[in-house]
């Protein structure tokens, strides 16, 4: 009996042993899997969220700098000659011309865009007659002017018996498409 006793008791001991291990392959390690996984998942989530929230901060951020910037943008926006109106920047021409006393003829040229220029652009002749004050104010008024340009030339000469001087300006405006 004692053997027999001793043989159940190794049978029951394999049989639980059998049983534990099936129990812990089958049950156990697959939900321990299970949690670990979505452990992960929520470290995963949760890092989303602290992200999303970063990135709503840094909007907000660049919200309350774009409106307190927003009137340098629109300035900016204004400094280009518009190709689709250019009228106000010939007008702009004509006020300054008359204000100053000056003749003027405007000679535009097409649209231009180059590898070496950053913006598209348009080359403008300007040839005016006037007094030498009168001339030299106007051309100060557009070097001064709210558009971006530039003065690519500029020749002056004396009026055939007269007090008057011509002159001829070569300018690049720059324009937005």
């Amino acid at each position: 009996m004692k053997m027999n006793t001793k043989r159940n008791l190794l049978l029951a001991a394999a049989l639980f042993l059998g049983a534990a291990f099936v129990f812990v392959s089958f049950v156990v390690y697959p939900v321990f899997r299970g949690v670990v996984h979505d452990h992960e998942r929520a470290l995963e989530q949760r890092r989303e969220f602290v992200q999303l929230g970063e990135d709503r901060e840094h909007l907000a951020e660049f919200e309350r700098l774009f409106m307190r910037e927003q009137s340098a943008f629109d300035q900016l926006e204004r400094v280009f000659l518009d190709l689709r109106s250019p009228i106000e920047f010939f007008r702009f021409l004509d006020r300054s011309a008359e204000e100053f006393g000056i003749t003027l003829e405007k000679t535009p040229g097409l649209p231009q865009t180059t590898p070496e220029e950053p913006w598209t652009y348009v080359d403008v002749h300007l040839e005016g007659e006037g007094t030498y004050p009168g001339a030299l104010a106007f051309i100060e008024k557009i070097e001064s002017s709210p558009y971006l340009l530039e003065l690519k030339g500029l020749n002056f000469s004396k009026a055939e018996g007269q007090l008057l001087v011509r002159f001829s300006i070569n300018t690049r405006i720059y324009a937005k498409d």
